[in-house]
């Protein structure tokens, strides 16, 4: 027998353990919003298995391969996720410390958010380095140890940490692929291990081990097919838990999400021309989502108690500002999230056709509803729509009142001195708040010489402010936004950062009517000045709010000239007079870091379910029965005839004769048969 032909099955068996590995990391879809994850560390385990493979073949120890095993991993996910900091293609200090933030980030987001999450590159770098390391273990178990159920172990590790905190999405299609690829795996080493080492009749090892993989994968499927059939129909499959895990050491329920300025600059560049939302109104507005109030040295965050509403949204603060009531229709088409978009500040809202419940929180003037997403919702909101003149603003000098100042003056005891110095200094010749806030807008804009562009590294370090502000002064609408803020608190205004979207691209038809694309996604700093509430202001290069001439600046987005609606109050014409250099904008749905406590939980009822008394229930439970009935009946009277067989065997010879009947059986099922010659005397 020739070498070839006693590890024929070698290759394929290490093939369906690298399949295993990819199953798991296809699971890990359930944790992230998108399938961009994939990439990186696809590679990287896919590397590992290649590296382990090869390590074993040439005959190098464990220990060894274990440390070259470490080595090659540095140095290929250095390559892949921090190439500008490496040299020669081996890490540096910096390559250290970029890890160290975004290990340090994924540990504190993956404590705060809830799945399906951005793919940020914290959360990629874990995800690769246990995938390469569960890659090695796998390959160690399986073709050192020989023990085929322990490679299966870190895979399934991984596979379990998936399933536990990811989303509610996937679960059956995921569970099926790992099944189906550790139960390959299983068939195929199992195979390659006899065929390899057993003595088949005539020596013909082939073709008994292929025989055994061809009956392994029909048992396989039944087996698969009868889980998927019967698994759903199980009394309680589809109950709550037993045990709520998720929510153990929190009395409040409350629900985290992703902060949209986490990972907006993704959104920006990758679904730019996607439409999110058409909105119908006579006057143009910034289509605000939320505002983040809380702010921990790295990243902005908001603090939200929801209650249900019917129309009127109550609780909004007073102005002396003129206002105007603007009546929006809305209609919702890939937003992807909660939230529902208005002009600042809602009064009423209505939904136009049979939707869920809407809650409402009046100190951010943010409208959620009880689902998991907004799309396709028709809504109507009434807004009341404030214009500020520089005079009244100006002579809003009077402190804030404590329940402002106690939430939106925070900041974290190590705030760095130096950027709260650059804040006094570049106020200090500002007699008022409004001044104040005026002097911080034109240091981002005119006088501090920052640019706008994408093409900025991604990530929230513990220095990430200062690098932005006193290095690299490049970044987007998040570090403009969010720097400003911070900034602001700093000298005592109270600030927050709004979250949503510019007006949007008006339709050629109707000059009512706005397209908002993912490209104009956009996030600005709010300041609130006594007497006038939260003021709207724009530090971001080459944006501009629609009827904001107390800025100082003239409306623009990321858009080609548009057209103004009519009674727009702004000029027919709106132009962009500063360049956005690298700007390809985009951004869709905006998730948003939320918290929503006890009674108020934004959490959406689950959907509701089939009780499986339907025909399909009947004519699956009936199917499930029919498989159990034929294989016990098959089983157990195949060993009735077998224990009869033998029982009625008393001579030695007799009992030999049976002994022989049965190994042919078991053979013939795999395909063996013996020939005329081969008889029990042989």
């Amino acid at each position: 027998m020739s070498l070839s032909s006693r590890w024929s099955l070698r290759i394929p068996a290490e093939l369906a353990l690298l399949g295993v590995s990819a199953a798991t990391l296809a699971g890990f879809h359930r944790l992230f919003t998108d399938w961009s994850f994939m990439g990186s560390p696809l590679l990287l385990l896919v590397v590992s298995h290649l590296l382990a493979l090869v390590l074993r073949r040439r005959g190098v120890p464990l220990i060894p391969s274990a440390i070259l095993s470490v080595i090659a991993c540095v140095i290929v996910g250095s390559q892949l996720f921090y190439q500008d900091t490496t040299h020669f293609l081996l890490p540096s200090g910096t390559t250290l410390d970029q890890f160290t933030a975004d290990v340090r980030e994924a540990i504190q987001l993956f404590r705060d958010v809830e799945a399906p999450t951005e793919p940020m590159r914290g959360f990629l770098v874990a995800s690769g380095i246990s995938f390469w390391v569960t890659a090695f273990l796998a390959d160690w178990s399986a073709f050192r140890l020989w023990a085929p159920f322990e490679a299966t172990l870190p895979a399934g590790g991984l596979f379990v940490f998936a399933s536990l905190f990811g989303a509610d999405q996937y679960r059956v299609p995921s569970t099926v692929l790992f099944l189906v690829s550790v139960l390959a795996f299983l068939l195929l080493h199992r195979a390659s291990r006899l065929e390899a080492s057993a003595s088949w009749i005539r020596g013909d090892a082939s073709r008994g081990s292929r025989s055994l993989v061809r009956a392994g994968v029909a048992v396989g499927v039944v087996a698969v097919l009868v889980g998927i059939a019967v698994g759903p129909l199980v009394p309680g499959a589809r109950a709550s838990a037993m045990v709520d895990w998720k929510g153990l050491g929190s009395s409040s329920g409350t629900r985290v999400t992703l902060s949209p300025l986490v990972d907006i600059q993704s959104r920006l560049v990758n679904q730019k021309n996607t439409e999110v939302f058409t909105v119908r109104s006579d006057v143009r507005a910034n289509w605000r989502l939320t505002a983040l109030d809380s702010f921990d040295g790295r990243l902005w965050k908001a603090s939200q108690r929801f209650s249900k509403v019917d129309s009127q949204l109550p609780g909004a603060g007073s102005t002396e500002a003129q206002t105007a009531l603007v009546k929006q229709d809305f209609t919702i088409d890939q937003l992807s999230q909660i939230w529902l978009p208005a002009a600042f500040e809602p009064r009423k809202v209505e939904i136009l056709s049979k939707g869920p419940v809407t809650r409402w929180e009046p100190i951010t003037a943010t409208l959620i509803v009880d689902k998991p997403s907004s799309d396709g919702l028709k809504y109507s909101v009434t807004s009341r729509l404030p214009t500020f003149e520089i005079g009244d603003l100006r002579n809003a000098v009077a402190p804030a009142p404590q329940t402002i100042s106690s939430q939106f003056l925070s900041l974290p005891g190590d705030f760095p001195a130096r950027v709260r110095k650059l804040a006094a200094d570049l106020t200090s010749g500002a007699a008022t708040p409004y001044d104040k806030a005026l002097a911080l807008q034109n240091f981002f804009r005119k006088d501090g010489n920052f640019h706008y562009t994408l093409e900025v590294q991604k990530g929230h370090s513990d220095n990430r402010l200062e690098q932005f502000l006193f290095e690299s002064r490049a970044g987007y609408c998040e570090q403009f936004a969010g720097s400003y803020a911070a900034m602001a608190r700093a000298i005592g205004l109270p600030s927050r950062v709004a979250v949503g979207f510019t007006p949007g691209d008006i339709d050629t038809a109707d000059p009512t009517l706005f397209h908002v694309l993912g490209k104009h996604a956009h996030a600005w700093p709010e300041v609130y000045l006594t007497g006038y509430g939260w003021v709207p202001f724009e530090p971001t290069p080459g944006r501009g709010a629609p009827n904001a001439a107390y800025t100082g600046v003239s409306e623009q987005q990321d858009s080609p000239p548009l057209t103004a609606a009519p009674n727009a109050g702004t000029s027919t014409t709106i132009t962009d007079p500063e360049p956005i250099p690298g700007a390809t904008g985009s951004g869709s749905a905006l998730p948003e870091e939320l918290v929503d406590g006890g009674s108020t939980s934004t959490t959406a009822p689950p959907p509701e379910r089939s009780s499986g008394n339907g025909w399909a229930g009947w004519l699956l439970y009936s199917l499930a029965a029919i498989i159990l009935v034929y294989v016990g009946a098959v089983m157990l009277g195949r060993r009735a005839w077998r224990g009869l067989r033998r029982r009625r065997a008393a001579s030695a010879r007799a009992q030999i004769d049976v002994a022989w009947r049965e190994a042919v059986e078991s053979l013939g099922i795999l395909g063996v048969s013996s020939r005329s010659a081969e008889t029990p005397l042989e």
